[in-house]
């Protein structure tokens, strides 16, 4: 591994892609926050702007050469192992404790009904980091518990984790639109002397 390649740091999730991102996704990723972290953006934030741009390019660095990816990626995993291995319970602490058998205990709470919440919107907070479904592709991101899922793109996709609710509603209401003009066409074409083609009805202008 390199001097440079610093296995502390989460380069994956200073660019906000998925573990398995594509290259052009990681160089996509880069531009997009370089936009976001530009001085212009941060008047009032300069040294935050400046120290995050500076992790984003050395994030870029790392992710986007394949030998320094895998080196990185190895030592990723071997710590998340060692890490997994200090938080095993030891042989002291693996002895149960005694059965709360009252009406209010842990057993009669997990037996209550619990409404029923789709896999596509739960989310799992730790250390200020979640895990969201995107909704275009069903891939799992990493995104920063400050940020909006609206204001991340997906790794694995490109889209928007969470669609803004304007451009949802005009798609919709141009859908609509169009399906109501083949409707009227047909019916316009079922008339008698309007075998011929209908022109598009023409839309008023607003005063």
């Amino acid at each position: 591994m390199g001097r440079d390649v610093d296995s502390a740091k989460d380069y994956y999730l200073i660019l906000e892609v998925h573990p398995k991102a594509s290259v052009e996704m990681i160089d996509r990723a880069k531009r997009v926050l370089l936009l976001r972290y530009h001085p212009d953006h941060n008047v009032d934030e300069t040294a935050r702007a400046a120290e995050r741009t500076r992790l984003v390019i050395e994030a870029h660095g790392v992710l986007s050469d394949p030998e320094r990816r895998a080196a990185y990626d190895a030592s990723r995993a071997d710590g998340a192992e060692k890490k997994r291995a200090e938080a095993a319970p030891t042989a002291d602490s693996r002895t149960p404790p005694p059965e709360d058998t009252s009406p209010s205990g842990p057993r009669a709470r997990a037996r209550q009904f619990r409404p029923h919440r789709p896999k596509a919107e739960r989310t799992r907070t730790h250390s200020g980091v979640r895990a969201v479904m995107c909704r275009a592709c069903g891939a799992s991101s990493q995104v920063r518990a400050e940020l909006s899922p609206r204001d991340v793109t997906c790794g694995a996709c490109g889209n928007p984790l969470r669609p803004r609710f304007g451009p949802r509603v005009r798609n919709a209401l141009a859908r609509i639109d169009d399906v109501l003009e083949r409707a009227r066409a047909r019916v316009l074409g079922l008339l008698p002397g309007r075998s011929g083609s209908v022109r598009p009805r023409r839309r008023e202008k607003s005063s």
